[in-house]
């Protein structure tokens, strides 16, 4: 649905000078000015151990992850103008994007050597003035959700770099390079395969997505899988009652109480979990994940592995702590797991599929400047006319995450 317009007002000359839009639709006040100046003051030391880059990670002491994605984000260096074309009314998800593009975009352009402009356009204006425009001169972002045909019929895109941007579960466009998280695959991780070879797994998910694309994934590269165990993870509250039922332990109980009544004597029970299923994959949010774990132990499954698949943490979250998932494991997006100071509380309202989106679009300035980039959501490269996203490993050891490339 779309959002209220609302006008984002740059200081004076500021808005002329980039080429911003007279009015750009804003999701909630995120004043990427501060937020910008603020990283400026950081990004602006040459070294990333003093006392401004501390602020600027807000973890003490700073590690290898925010390290590099504070030098990656000083080593941007835009070489074309960008033309960002857009429906008439953004949708939340597109403004929230904008918003994070916005934010690296003024930044690099503050303080690098080679400054370059921005601007909007609808698809409608676009349409009208295509044929006059030099298209070399300029990167393209087109939102998926805006695409018409004609739009790619009428308008010779194949002169410039262009990318498309698709936050929702559309159809990629194999002609230009997709910027997305929806169509990424993480599966082919080495520890998942490993998990998923040796078929002794449960995969749950809150996503039904989610479960297409890993049975997808196992058919496409001819893995053996039980589709018995690609369990849908429902609203539900009552989390040890749903392990329960999956690892079968009511079952146990039930056959023990009938052989109480028959034999007329209590017996100990000692629940066993299934011998053919000795991994849990996870993929659905933070709160569910947290959730998962302590539902295992009060079901007595400790040794049950639990991998979990990003957006399962979120350390901007007050009600997480890596004790939540402690002696679990899994790919996780930096930005989830290392409190960077964007100088302002707007952000930590975000759920975490928002601060994601906020992130993607973020890291898409370092995206398209023909290299690989590591930012905010982890590594980037492009294969085959694809952008790939390959998140961090981490573990969760107690109260501590252990972080890894």
């Amino acid at each position: 649905m779309p959002l209220k317009e609302k006008s984002f007002k740059f200081p004076i000359g500021v808005a002329t000078k980039y080429n911003v839009p007279f009015e750009l639709m804003i999701y909630s006040p995120f004043k990427i000015l501060v937020y910008s100046s603020i990283l400026s003051l950081f990004l602006s030391c040459s070294s990333t151990s003093d006392k401004n880059f501390e602020e600027f990670n807000l973890n003490l002491p700073s590690n290898v992850i925010t390290e590099k994605i504070y030098r990656e984000i000083k080593s941007i260096s835009m070489n074309k103008d960008f033309e960002i074309i857009r429906s008439e009314n953004l949708t939340k998800k597109e403004s929230i994007f904008t918003q994070g593009f916005l934010a690296s975009y003024y930044l690099n352009n503050k303080y690098s050597n080679r400054q370059k402009k921005v601007s909007f356009i609808s698809t409608n204006e676009k349409l009208s003035s295509c044929k006059e425009n030099n298209q070399a001169t300029v990167i393209h972002i087109i939102f998926r959700n805006s695409l018409k045909e004609n739009l790619l019929k009428e308008c010779n895109f194949d002169k410039s770099r262009t990318y498309v941007i698709n936050l929702e579960n559309e159809d990629p466009l194999n002609d230009y390079r997709e910027i997305s998280i929806r169509n990424q695959i993480f599966f082919n991780e080495p520890s998942i395969l490993k998990i998923i070879e040796e078929n002794k797994f449960i995969f749950i998910s809150s996503k039904i997505k989610e479960i297409e694309k890993f049975k997808f994934f196992s058919e496409k590269n001819n893995l053996i899988i039980n589709e018995d165990n690609l369990i849908f993870l429902k609203n539900n509250d009552d989390f040890e009652t749903f392990v329960s039922e999956i690892f079968d332990q009511r079952e146990s109980l039930e056959r023990n109480k009938k052989i109480e009544r028959i034999l007329n004597r209590d017996l100990q029970f000692t629940s066993r979990k299934r011998q053919d299923i000795s991994s849990i994959i996870l993929s659905s949010n933070s709160e569910s994940t947290k959730r998962i774990l302590p539902a295992l132990k009060f079901n007595l499954l400790q040794d049950i592995k639990v991998f979990n698949m990003p957006n399962h943490f979120d350390a901007w979250s007050n009600s997480s702590t890596p004790n939540d998932l402690n002696s679990s494991k899994g790919l996780e997006y930096p930005i989830l797991v290392n409190k960077m100071n964007f100088g302002d509380q707007e952000f930590l309202k975000l759920s975490s599929d928002e601060k994601i989106i906020y992130s993607l679009g973020f890291d898409t300035l370092g995206i398209v400047s023909d290299k690989d980039y590591f930012g905010f959501l982890g590594q980037y490269s492009a294969r085959n006319n694809k952008i790939i996203l390959q998140p961090i490993s981490v573990d969760f050891e107690g109260d501590q995450i252990q972080q890894r490339f």
